[in-house]
């Protein structure tokens, strides 16, 4: 088989698509900054020589203060807890202005009151600037809200895949589940 996205293989066009995954182990000794973490997200975009413009900067803090954290540009990434350096990896994959954004266990990790509010974010996203999100989680009681649609890997296969509400009606949605 394979695999296209907006009709192209993904490997010819990745610029339409943006990847977090699921924890970065960050040096905290490494001496990044909030901006220069996002700002890499912008270098497949850029000739190896050009430096960041004034549109480049812009859309740096556009994407930092999309998540929140617009405040926190000029603070190193391993000063930042783990809800916040999540944060900061979703505003590097925003800052290229995807149209699909694919998460891997985004809110692996953080507490529930922040995987409330990343959940909201992307649906946020979604609703505002269209962005399509494909999220991977085993959480299903953070996505109860947010998701569209779900869908059910098992045994290496597609399950089920159902719309939003449904899940929550049956055996995978009930407590101690």
């Amino acid at each position: 088989g394979s695999v296209r996205i907006f009709g192209h293989d993904p490997r010819s066009q990745c610029s339409h698509l943006a990847f977090v995954p699921q924890k970065i182990d960050f040096n905290p000794a490494f001496p990044a900054t909030v901006f220069e973490v996002v700002a890499a997200g912008l270098y497949s975009q850029l000739s190896p020589m050009k430096r960041l413009g004034a549109v480049e900067k812009s859309a740096i803090h556009q994407a930092l203060e999309t998540v929140g954290i617009e405040d926190r540009a000029r603070d190193k990434v391993g000063d930042l807890s783990g809800g916040q350096q999540q944060r900061v990896f979703l505003a590097r994959a925003l800052v290229s202005d995807p149209d699909l954004l694919i998460l891997d266990e985004p809110t692996s990790g953080i507490d529930g009151r922040t995987t409330e509010a990343i959940c909201c974010l992307l649906g946020h996203l979604h609703q505002d600037q269209g962005i399509s999100i494909l999220m991977v989680t085993h959480d299903l009681h953070s996505i109860r809200d947010h998701a569209q649609r779900v869908l059910l890997l098992e045994g290496g296969g597609l399950r089920e895949s159902s719309p939003q509400g449904y899940l929550y009606q049956n055996r995978y949605m009930q407590p101690g589940k």
